[in-house]
């Protein structure tokens, strides 16, 4: 139930296990990121950064401060038969040596990436500088989004969406390709659980190329490789795709998750466990999850 509580909109016993701070793409520090899930009154919030764990153990010391429990999380990018894939994993060890060297070279490789970006963009005459845009933003971490935000700052371009579209889509004029390839489904899953944690296909709506069939066998295969869960509700889904992977997670026996996939609030009535407004995932969710790893 959403509660107003002081022109806010509080979510007793809401949670949230899909959010980004600046450590991948997001905007949030954990530590704001944290609070913000307090501000709107989440009980449990997962920290989901793509490829990195960096972030969990301050999010976590903040939410023991002030009373937000926080799940250790990771999005991973990986691919199955060229259908690229995110794959969620909950209650990681961040500590976990196989885990932190694997994204550590994803990261690397990343970092890498976006300092070839920008050469392009030199190459094209503009006034930019790889350093200024670590200044900035106080992390090596950086998405596509960050550099457009540079981009949009420094009066390059007016908007996020001109600096995708002139500048850093596939076949645009900076675009550069990984290169590192992506873990395989099966590599990722494994990781996940070397790590001590849950593996979850992630937003299953955002694999437009396979119709309900293709989707059906996905899930199957991926259950084989040892996949643990789907993202049933999820700030994209329709009520219509929430219960039909409703059914999915049913017939093939994985548990359900859900969040908003938040990243920043520039995106127009976005919010934090809400996603677009039809969200109200219950703490219910995350007790089902515990009972898979034997917690409590």
């Amino acid at each position: 139930m959403i509660h107003q509580t002081k022109g806010r909109n509080i979510m007793k016993n809401c949670i949230d296990l899909h959010a980004h701070t600046t450590f991948s793409d997001g905007t949030f520090t954990p530590t704001e990121l944290v609070q913000k899930a307090k501000d709107v009154g989440l009980s449990a919030i997962a920290i989901t950064d793509h490829n990195c764990i960096l972030g969990n153990e301050e999010a976590e010391a903040v939410g023991k401060k002030i009373g937000v429990e926080v799940i250790h999380g990771v999005e991973l990018s990986a691919s199955y038969d060229e259908i690229g894939l995110h794959i969620l994993g909950f209650f990681v060890d961040s500590r976990n040596k196989e885990l932190n060297e694997k994204l550590k070279t994803l990261r690397d490789a990343s970092i890498d990436r976006n300092r070839k970006i920008f050469d392009k963009l030199r190459s094209l005459g503009l006034d930019v500088s790889y350093e200024e845009l670590l200044a900035l933003s106080g992390t090596q971490m950086h998405g596509k989004y960050h550099i457009s935000q540079y981009l949009v700052s420094k009066g390059i371009v007016d908007s996020v969406k001109d600096a995708m579209e002139l500048y850093l889509k596939k076949g645009k004029v900076a675009y550069v390709e990984r290169s590192v390839k992506k873990l395989t489904s099966a590599e990722g899953i494994n990781l996940i659980h070397a790590s001590g944690g849950i593996a979850v296909l992630a937003h299953p709506i955002h694999y437009k190329s396979l119709n309900i069939k293709a989707l059906e066998k996905l899930v199957f295969t991926l259950r084989e490789q040892g996949l643990d869960g789907i993202e049933v509700y999820h700030s994209d889904h329709s009520s219509f795709a929430t219960n039909a992977f409703l059914c999915l997670a049913k017939e093939y026996g994985l548990y359900v998750t859900g969040g908003s996939d938040f990243h920043y609030e520039t995106i127009p009535h976005f919010s934090l466990g809400k996603g677009y407004g039809g969200l109200n995932i219950p703490y219910s969710v995350l007790e089902l999850l515990y009972t898979k790893i034997g917690g409590a």
